[in-house]
Protein backbone atom coordinates (compact mmCIF):
# COMPACT_ATOMS: atom_id res chain seq x y z
CA UNK A 1 0.00 0.00 0.00
CA UNK A 2 1.22 3.61 -1.22
CA UNK A 3 1.38 6.17 1.74
CA UNK A 4 0.33 9.31 0.49
CA UNK A 5 2.43 12.48 1.62
CA UNK A 6 -0.27 14.95 0.76
CA UNK A 7 -0.98 17.66 3.56
CA UNK A 8 -4.38 17.28 3.45
CA UNK A 9 -4.69 13.33 4.52
CA UNK A 10 -2.58 13.57 7.63
CA UNK A 11 -5.12 13.71 10.85
CA UNK A 12 -6.13 17.17 11.68
CA UNK A 13 -4.97 18.26 15.28
CA UNK A 14 -7.65 18.98 18.02
CA UNK A 15 -9.29 22.03 17.76
CA UNK A 16 -9.14 24.11 20.49
CA UNK A 17 -12.95 23.38 21.29
CA UNK A 18 -10.35 20.70 24.00
CA UNK A 19 -8.94 23.29 25.99
CA UNK A 20 -12.34 25.13 26.11
CA UNK A 21 -14.06 22.90 27.97
CA UNK A 22 -11.06 21.75 30.51
CA UNK A 23 -10.90 25.58 31.23
CA UNK A 24 -14.39 26.28 31.55
CA UNK A 25 -14.37 22.89 33.99
CA UNK A 26 -11.71 24.24 35.90
CA UNK A 27 -13.41 27.52 36.23
CA UNK A 28 -16.71 26.06 37.45
CA UNK A 29 -14.94 23.94 39.88
CA UNK A 30 -12.94 27.19 41.49
CA UNK A 31 -16.25 29.04 41.72
CA UNK A 32 -17.67 26.53 43.29
CA UNK A 33 -15.06 25.64 45.72
CA UNK A 34 -14.87 29.84 46.21
CA UNK A 35 -18.56 29.53 47.07
CA UNK A 36 -18.28 26.60 49.63
CA UNK A 37 -15.32 28.60 51.62
CA UNK A 38 -17.08 31.85 51.44
CA UNK A 39 -19.99 29.91 53.15
CA UNK A 40 -18.31 28.12 55.44
CA UNK A 41 -16.59 31.89 56.22
CA UNK A 42 -20.14 33.53 56.55
CA UNK A 43 -21.45 30.67 58.90
CA UNK A 44 -18.27 30.68 60.94
CA UNK A 45 -19.20 29.63 64.82
CA UNK A 46 -22.50 31.41 64.41
CA UNK A 47 -25.96 30.47 65.38
CA UNK A 48 -27.99 29.45 62.53
CA UNK A 49 -30.20 32.11 60.86
CA UNK A 50 -33.65 32.39 62.08
CA UNK A 51 -33.22 30.70 65.27
CA UNK A 52 -34.86 31.97 68.75
CA UNK A 53 -34.17 30.55 71.88
CA UNK A 54 -37.03 30.65 74.74
CA UNK A 55 -38.63 33.49 72.27
CA UNK A 56 -35.14 35.44 71.97
CA UNK A 57 -33.68 35.47 68.46
CA UNK A 58 -30.15 34.85 68.63
CA UNK A 59 -29.82 33.44 64.92
CA UNK A 60 -27.02 34.99 62.58
CA UNK A 61 -25.06 36.15 65.73
CA UNK A 62 -21.76 34.12 67.32
CA UNK A 63 -21.79 31.89 70.43
CA UNK A 64 -20.13 34.84 72.58
CA UNK A 65 -22.61 37.51 71.12
CA UNK A 66 -25.92 34.80 71.41
CA UNK A 67 -24.60 34.24 74.71
CA UNK A 68 -25.17 37.69 75.83
CA UNK A 69 -28.22 38.00 74.42
CA UNK A 70 -30.41 35.16 76.11
CA UNK A 71 -29.06 36.33 79.21
CA UNK A 72 -30.48 39.66 78.69
CA UNK A 73 -33.86 38.61 76.62
CA UNK A 74 -34.55 35.88 80.02
CA UNK A 75 -33.37 37.90 82.27
CA UNK A 76 -36.71 38.33 83.54
CA UNK A 77 -38.66 35.48 83.14
CA UNK A 78 -35.28 33.69 84.45
CA UNK A 79 -35.54 35.58 88.08
CA UNK A 80 -39.40 35.78 87.90
CA UNK A 81 -40.63 34.12 90.92
CA UNK A 82 -43.45 31.57 91.19
CA UNK A 83 -46.05 30.32 93.55
CA UNK A 84 -45.84 27.19 95.67
CA UNK A 85 -48.88 26.30 97.50
CA UNK A 86 -48.69 24.28 100.55
CA UNK A 87 -51.38 23.52 102.94
CA UNK A 88 -53.77 26.14 101.11
CA UNK A 89 -50.94 28.88 102.10
CA UNK A 90 -49.44 30.09 99.10
CA UNK A 91 -45.75 32.12 98.70
CA UNK A 92 -43.56 33.21 96.17
CA UNK A 93 -40.18 30.78 95.44
CA UNK A 94 -37.06 32.58 93.51
CA UNK A 95 -36.45 29.83 90.74
CA UNK A 96 -32.73 29.78 91.71
CA UNK A 97 -33.76 29.25 95.76
CA UNK A 98 -35.79 25.65 93.81
CA UNK A 99 -32.65 25.51 91.70
CA UNK A 100 -33.46 26.25 88.23
CA UNK A 101 -31.32 27.80 85.84
CA UNK A 102 -31.14 28.44 82.70
CA UNK A 103 -27.56 27.08 80.60
CA UNK A 104 -26.83 30.03 78.59
CA UNK A 105 -24.19 28.26 77.17
CA UNK A 106 -25.91 24.59 76.58
CA UNK A 107 -28.81 26.38 75.25
CA UNK A 108 -26.60 28.09 72.48
CA UNK A 109 -25.02 25.16 71.74
CA UNK A 110 -28.09 23.05 71.06
CA UNK A 111 -29.11 25.80 68.75
CA UNK A 112 -26.55 24.81 66.67
CA UNK A 113 -23.96 27.14 67.09
CA UNK A 114 -20.69 25.60 65.82
CA UNK A 115 -17.84 25.54 62.97
CA UNK A 116 -17.88 22.99 60.53
CA UNK A 117 -16.76 22.58 57.43
CA UNK A 118 -20.03 19.94 57.18
CA UNK A 119 -22.12 20.77 54.33
CA UNK A 120 -25.03 19.58 56.03
CA UNK A 121 -23.98 21.99 59.08
CA UNK A 122 -23.55 24.69 56.27
CA UNK A 123 -26.70 24.09 54.62
CA UNK A 124 -28.63 24.01 58.08
CA UNK A 125 -27.00 27.80 59.09
CA UNK A 126 -28.86 28.93 56.28
CA UNK A 127 -32.25 27.47 55.97
CA UNK A 128 -32.95 25.87 59.32
CA UNK A 129 -33.21 28.50 62.05
CA UNK A 130 -36.62 28.02 64.60
CA UNK A 131 -37.72 28.01 67.96
CA UNK A 132 -36.46 25.92 70.51
CA UNK A 133 -36.84 26.03 74.15
CA UNK A 134 -33.75 27.08 76.61
CA UNK A 135 -31.76 24.08 78.45
CA UNK A 136 -32.54 24.17 82.46
CA UNK A 137 -30.62 22.90 85.15
CA UNK A 138 -31.84 21.64 88.41
CA UNK A 139 -29.78 21.74 91.43
CA UNK A 140 -31.43 18.83 93.26
CA UNK A 141 -29.57 19.88 96.62
CA UNK A 142 -31.19 23.48 96.82
CA UNK A 143 -34.48 21.90 95.58
CA UNK A 144 -34.44 18.89 98.24
CA UNK A 145 -33.54 22.68 101.02
CA UNK A 146 -36.51 24.43 99.62
CA UNK A 147 -38.92 21.06 100.36
CA UNK A 148 -37.56 20.73 103.34
CA UNK A 149 -37.63 24.36 104.34
CA UNK A 150 -41.79 24.45 102.89
CA UNK A 151 -42.65 21.24 105.06
CA UNK A 152 -41.37 22.57 108.34
CA UNK A 153 -43.12 25.50 107.75
CA UNK A 154 -46.41 24.34 106.40
CA UNK A 155 -46.13 20.39 106.24
CA UNK A 156 -47.90 18.11 108.51
CA UNK A 157 -46.88 14.75 109.85
CA UNK A 158 -48.83 11.58 109.20
CA UNK A 159 -50.42 9.61 112.12
CA UNK A 160 -51.87 6.40 112.04
CA UNK A 161 -55.08 5.35 113.03
CA UNK A 162 -55.38 4.00 116.18
CA UNK A 163 -58.29 2.66 118.65
CA UNK A 164 -57.93 4.24 122.24
CA UNK A 165 -59.44 1.97 125.21
CA UNK A 166 -60.75 4.68 128.49
CA UNK A 167 -62.68 3.53 131.32
CA UNK A 168 -65.50 4.58 129.84
CA UNK A 169 -65.37 2.40 126.91
CA UNK A 170 -63.02 3.06 123.36
CA UNK A 171 -62.89 5.80 120.93
CA UNK A 172 -61.52 5.41 116.88
CA UNK A 173 -58.58 7.95 116.19
CA UNK A 174 -58.80 8.10 112.23
CA UNK A 175 -55.47 7.92 110.32
CA UNK A 176 -54.06 11.41 109.15
CA UNK A 177 -51.91 11.73 105.94
CA UNK A 178 -49.10 13.87 106.40
CA UNK A 179 -48.41 16.84 104.00
CA UNK A 180 -44.68 16.97 103.06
Amino acid sequence: MARSHRHDDWPEHESEGGRVVLVLILGLALGAGCCYVAAYLGAGDKVPVGTRVGGVEIGGHSQSSAITLLREGLADRAETPFTVSVNGRTQQVPPRQAGLDVDYVASVRAAGAEQSWSPSHLWNYYTAGGAIDPVLTLDQVKLARLVERLDATDGRTASDGSVVFTREGFRIEPPRPGLQ
